[in-house]
């Protein structure tokens, strides 16, 4: 039974009990659980596995062949998905998830590297530390103005 949820934010749908996927407003893979793993879409496309194993997490980012498969399996539920759907859920399938294919979704690594960079007060730092505070964070600064 498909079950799914057309938010303002994003599409939700889970076409069996074992896996949900959503979607943002572009049609792009935000997160996918499957059967227990869930996987994390970053800004750069670069996909975060956590699962559960021996009742610890385990956390690692996936290398490209692997995201790529991640991609071409949720892409697949998402368009079988679209025959069983009501006339709004597939309004969101078409108009936006379904316009992404995996290999452009892998491409908007270069699309975020492009619009954004590390920003430090000294350019010669990657990374900058807050201080005293023990704060540490990347900082991303655009290089463009919408």
């Amino acid at each position: 039974m498909l079950l799914w949820d057309a938010r303002p934010e994003a599409t939700v749908l889970s076409p069996d009990r074992g896996h949900v996927l959503s979607f943002d407003r572009e049609g792009r893979l935000v997160t996918y659980f499957e059967e227990g793993t869930l996987y994390k879409r970053s800004l750069s496309s670069e996909v975060h596995q956590r699962v559960r194993r021996e009742g610890r997490r385990v956390r690692r980012r996936l290398e490209t062949t692997e995201a790529l498969r991640v991609f071409t399996e949720a892409y697949a539920l998402a368009e079988r998905s679209w025959s069983g759907a009501e006339q709004k859920l597939r309004e969101r399938l078409q108009g936006e998830v379904l316009a992404w294919s995996p290999e452009r979704l892998l491409a908007e690594e270069k699309r975020f590297k492009a619009a954004y960079r590390p920003y430090c007060h000294s350019s010669t730092r990657p990374v900058c530390r807050g201080g005293g505070t023990g704060y540490r964070g990347l900082y991303l600064e655009p290089l463009y103005f919408l």
